[in-house]
């Protein structure tokens, strides 16, 4: 009996990605567009003088967002300076001086270690600049060209895109789900880990009823899509 019981219980565990990707449907030849968007410094106008800010939220935005750093990091380079010289001064390894913390009385280099530190934390903080510079440029929409008259079998850029768009449905009524990474690797594509963590529900993709039509004639039939965001596999 118990082990009739271990078979009703279904699994908790989602598939992996990998698991997915096999019961996913790539399509060789899949082009891709990107949204046009503003710049860097126009999102920031926009940000500073167009979101009803007033003038000493402004100023105070731009001190703690450009002034301060600076002069954080030339405050910590010269406090660093400072502490160098100390314990260089106070602390020189003298033979025989050891003691029960530090019983080979050899320097410890706080310095050192205090510049590691800050290394790594730089470090760390470019990567996310890194990861913000990817999702700031956005995901390329799927887009779709005729092919070649005279191609065996050929078909429309509309045929593909509804087919493109079927897969995309039938994937998400079994999973619930679509990351940016998915729709890259059903165009082929390997796209940045970051979009890993960016996605859509079921219920946004199933919102798209029909791919678009644009006046290009290279890609005439493109399936836009929603702003991708994260949480979207646990909503």
């Amino acid at each position: 009996m118990a082990e009739e019981s271990n078979n009703l219980i279904a699994p908790n565990d989602k598939p992996s990605k990998e698991e997915r990707h096999k019961d996913l449907k790539q399509f060789e030849g899949t082009k891709g567009v990107k949204k046009q968007g503003d710049g860097p410094f126009i999102s920031w106008l926009r940000a500073m003088f167009f979101s009803g800010k007033t003038v000493k939220e402004i100023i105070k935005d731009v001190a703690e967002n450009n002034a301060v750093p600076w002069l954080k990091d030339g405050l910590y380079n010269m406090i660093t300076s400072l502490a160098s010289q100390f314990i260089y001064r106070d602390h020189k390894s003298i033979p025989g001086s050891g003691n029960a913390a530090n019983p080979s009385g050899n320097f410890v280099n706080y310095v050192t270690y205090s510049e590691k530190k800050k290394q790594q934390e730089k470090a760390a903080e470019q990567s996310q600049k890194n990861d913000d510079a990817v999702i700031r440029a956005g995901f390329e929409h799927p887009a779709f060209s005729n092919d070649p008259p005279g191609t065996p079998k050929g078909k429309t850029a509309l045929q593909k895109a509804r087919e493109f768009l079927d897969e995309m449905h039938r994937y998400v009524t079994k999973y619930g789900s679509m990351s940016v990474e998915d729709l890259g690797w059903m165009r082929g594509k390997t796209v940045s880990y970051v979009w890993e963590k960016y996605g859509w529900t079921k219920e946004e993709i199933l919102g798209i009823k029909e791919p678009t039509h644009v006046s290009n004639p290279d890609t005439p039939y493109i399936i836009l899509m929603p702003e991708a965001h994260p949480g979207y596999d646990n909503l």
